[in-house]
């Protein structure tokens, strides 16, 4: 168990100060009868100042007065995070040392704590924390803790402490896992998560996403980043209450990571209002009832051979089918390609010219309100899109074109531009507005 002094020693660095708590004092003064300010505020804005340091510097304000004494005890906001935590008293080197010093401190912070709740509660830390990560979870969880944020490295698969499905009060969830495997029981239900967001996390079966996301009975908010689907063939997301789904791959690397390329993506989410997909093209999508769909981003990035190019737009056309009540779409440019490749017909390439059909769809008649096109090189089948949405947006309140990074020289861009703004426009009110061109994948994140 640690002392007292540990907490001292490693946050405070100075020697033979008790943190104990302590009877709370009423505001000091300073000499000459001036009032401190500062420490006469409320605790709930004392904390909220503390609410943006991190723990570590938060538990050194303790030396400043007895006022500040025992305002860490009771913090609502406890973030430890690895990077920060290096001091004189660490060697980068002496890896037991700096693991005993930072599992002290947790520790120690977590055991002097007051019984007021946590609001967030975020960890970042190496592997050698593994045998200590589920007793402060389990303080945490006691502790009425709404926002969980993780970042692990365990030495394995990680197992979900039973103490997160039981919490009554979790609505947050951030779980980082570096590339491997998440674990759950499988009766743990979160009944009041609404927001879950993992990050390089592993799936090794079909059977865990199904039961991770049929666990969460009230989630509203889904983002899935970098994660790695090993013999995935369905990603079956079936949340009713979905509101926001965000899928991210862009950073492909070694470790088996390519995105959904050979995975089905099955979604059933009725009250989904947001789509966002970033990342390789997967086998297929089936989105099942998407009527509700207002807001839709979409970068695919490279990875196909040119030959596959009809195939993958037919996948595009159904794909984007479904988008009836869009309002709002943001498309990359490997996108349009794709859909191209199909409404030229057989002989099509990227180079030839589109003929689109004459009937527009209908999400692009009478919903569509804003097109966002990036890496924009004004080819002639990107000319051709851009006159056609021009053409058929009765509603239609804006286009936003960044330019492609290809495009070197600024002569180039303003004839482009020329030659857009001189196309007939369905809209009288639409704005067309272009942006310089930024590094591809910005705009997206």
């Amino acid at each position: 168990m640690p002392q007292p002094n540990d907490c001292h020693v490693l946050a405070m660095e100075t020697k033979n100060l008790d943190i104990l708590p302590v009877k709370r004092h009423k505001a000091s003064k300073k000499s000459g009868g001036a009032v401190d300010r500062i420490s006469n505020l409320p605790d709930a804005i004392l904390h909220l100042i503390l609410s943006f340091l991190q723990t570590i510097d938060a538990v050194k304000t303790s030396v400043l007065s007895k006022r500040w004494r025992y305002l860490w005890t009771s913090l609502g906001y406890l973030e430890f995070d690895h990077c920060y935590f290096w001091s004189r008293h660490i060697k980068f080197w002496y890896q037991r040392e700096f693991s005993e010093k930072f599992t002290n401190f947790v520790t120690c912070v977590l055991s002097f704590r007051d019984g007021s709740d946590i609001k967030r509660f975020r960890l970042s830390s190496f592997n050698f924390c593994n045998k200590w990560v589920d007793k402060w979870i389990d303080v945490v969880i006691s502790h009425n803790v709404r926002e969980l944020d993780l970042s692990l490295c365990p030495e394995g698969a990680f197992l979900l402490p039973h103490s997160i499905g039981s919490s009554k009060y979790l609505t947050a969830l951030k779980l980082n896992l570096f590339n491997h495997v998440l674990e759950i029981p499988k009766t743990m239900v979160f009944n009041k998560l609404t927001s879950l967001h993992l990050v390089s996390l592993r799936f090794s079966n079909d059977g865990l996403a199904r039961l991770l996301f049929l666990g969460c009975p009230v989630l509203e908010i889904l983002v899935l980043q970098r994660c790695v689907y090993d013999n995935i063939k369905v990603l079956d997301i079936y949340a009713t209450k979905l509101k926001t789904l965000t899928i991210e791959n862009l950073e492909l690397d070694d470790a088996g990571d390519d995105g959904l390329r050979q995975t089905v993506l099955k979604v059933f989410a009725p009250n989904l209002l947001s789509f966002r997909y970033m990342g390789p093209v997967a086998r297929d999508y089936i989105l099942q009832d998407p009527l509700c769909i207002i807001n839709v981003y979409i970068h695919l990035v490279n990875g196909f051979e040119k030959g596959s190019l009809k195939g993958l737009g037919y996948l595009m056309c159904k794909f984007i089918g479904g988008f009836y009540n869009a309002e709002v779409m943001k498309l990359s440019m490997i996108f349009l390609e794709l859909l191209c490749s199909v409404l030229n017909g057989p002989t099509s390439d990227w180079k030839d010219d589109w003929q689109p059909e004459d009937e527009a769809v209908t999400c692009l008649s009478y919903h569509l309100k804003t097109v966002e096109i990036s890496n924009f090189e004004g080819q002639d089948n990107g000319l051709e899109f851009v006159k056609f949405v021009l053409e058929n947006g009765l509603v239609l309140e804006r286009i936003t074109i960044t330019w492609s990074m290809n495009l070197k020289k600024p002569i180039e861009i303003i004839l482009k531009a020329m030659t857009i703004m001189t196309f007939p426009r369905a809209s009288s009110t639409v704005a067309i507005i272009f942006l310089e061109p930024e590094p591809l994948g910005n705009s997206f994140i």
